[in-house]
């Protein structure tokens, strides 16, 4: 997929926050990884605390109470629609859409947010006021467009927000995984913005695309329909046909918006009771079983995939000697598989990573190792980094088993 010049975060980011304690985070289940000290390591900053208070003291008192159902014109936008039209244009999900858009997110108060192609920021900054103890992370590849839903968000006050400027996806792995997903633009990597959402997204998480094109229209429906048959995930879809009252001489008439299909899209909880998967695991030196017990315990959970489906794990050979890999292996029961450097070199990855290659002899680990130990079988979850407590870093993936994975002769 083609990338962008790198992102860079606007200045309403700050460095991250700590973790919140177990009772501030997300409702994740019991192997959450928020009770285990460990936290998904990402690059994307937190809002500044102390701007978001200062924000909040001259924010409008009407904006600050209402939760839900901001006005259009509460954000400025680019390109405004000329004079005597029924709403502001431009760049911006309109109110209509925008309420049913964001009703079918499903958010928590507590939820961890992706807003990509995020335009003006409506929808992202309503996302961030209704998940008030969750966090937004929003991309915009315009700069134009990124610094006015930066200066939507200083005058709404909205501190649990971040944006970076920037062409998606890239930057979007560093993210923590989320419990929604918008999509409002795609900057022609639809498809590929749909699969990594749909891998990333917690076990009953929404997928909410909305689309004015036909073009787009058959790419979204296609990759979810490969979604559906793949198990990961359902959807729907939807046209919004809006008419809002418009003055002429002393009456009124109706004036149409431009139609809106919103898709929607449910990451399932439960996998078929037929499949199985590997996992490949990449740690750091003197990494401890428990640290990676943990991760593995957050990644199963928010995939909705039970240890019980898991039939083997792998890394690579330079791993041999991991004691704290070979005791969580061990106390699971699940074989635990060694590959060369050469091996996991031919494997066709969709993150590889310079930084592999140069410590482990190839461009992936985590990925490579479970594509093997699955019998070349696909990856259901893409490489996720996580950082223990005492700052060991775990990196996991997950591969679905295409058929039993013969790999005594790569064991080592």
């Amino acid at each position: 997929m083609s990338r962008g010049a790198a992102p860079c975060t606007l200045p309403m980011s700050s460095p991250p926050l700590p973790p919140p304690s177990p009772q501030q985070q997300p409702a994740r289940g019991p192997d959450s990884c928020a009770d285990d000290g460990l936290s998904p390591d990402h690059d994307s900053q937190h809002a500044d605390r102390q701007a978001r208070d200062e924000a909040a003291a001259a924010a409008p008192s009407a904006a600050d109470e209402r939760l839900f159902g901001l006005d259009d014109s509460a954000f400025r936008c680019r390109q405004p629609r000329a004079a005597g039209g029924s709403a502001p244009g431009g760049l911006m999900t309109k109110f209509e859409a925008r309420a049913v858009s964001l009703a079918k997110l499903a958010l928590g108060r507590r939820s961890i947010v992706w807003d990509i192609g995020a335009g003006s920021g409506a929808v992202g900054l309503e996302a961030a006021r209704i998940a008030s103890e969750g966090f937004v992370y929003a991309i915009e590849k315009n700069p134009a467009d990124a610094a006015i839903a930066l200066d939507n968000a200083r005058r709404l006050a909205v501190g649990n927000y971040a944006l970076t400027q920037g062409r998606a996806p890239a930057g979007i792995e560093a993210w923590p995984s989320p419990d929604a997903v918008f999509i409002g633009g795609s900057g022609g990597e639809l498809a590929a913005l749909i699969a990594l959402s749909l891998a990333r997204l917690r076990a009953g998480g929404k997928l909410v695309i909305n689309l004015v094109t036909l073009d787009n229209l058959a790419t979204a429906t296609a990759a979810l329909e490969r979604a559906q048959e793949a198990g990961l995930a359902d959807w729907e879809m939807l046209q919004l046909q809006a008419s809002r009252s418009v003055p002429i001489l002393s009456t009124r008439r109706f004036a149409a918006e431009n139609p809106v299909w919103i898709l929607s899209a449910t990451r399932r909880c439960r996998t078929s009771s037929l499949e199985r998967f590997a996992l490949g695991i990449g740690c750091d030196r003197d990494t401890t079983a428990d640290a990676i017990a943990a991760a593995v315990a957050a990644t199963l959970a928010a995939a909705g995939i039970d240890a019980g489906a898991v039939d083997a794990c792998a890394s690579s050979e330079i791993k041999a000697d991991e004691a704290g890999l070979r005791e969580f292996a061990a106390a699971r029961g699940w074989p635990l598989h060694f590959f060369a450097a050469d091996q996991l070199a031919t494997v066709a990855v969709p993150n590889p990573s310079a930084r592999a290659a140069r410590h482990a002899g190839s461009a992936s680990v985590a990925e490579a190792a479970a594509r093997l130990a699955a019998g070349g079988g696909e990856l259901v979850v893409a490489k996720q980094k996580f950082r223990a407590a005492d700052g060991k870093h775990v990196t996991l993936a997950l591969a679905r088993l295409s058929a039993p994975a013969e790999t005594k002769d790569a064991a080592r």
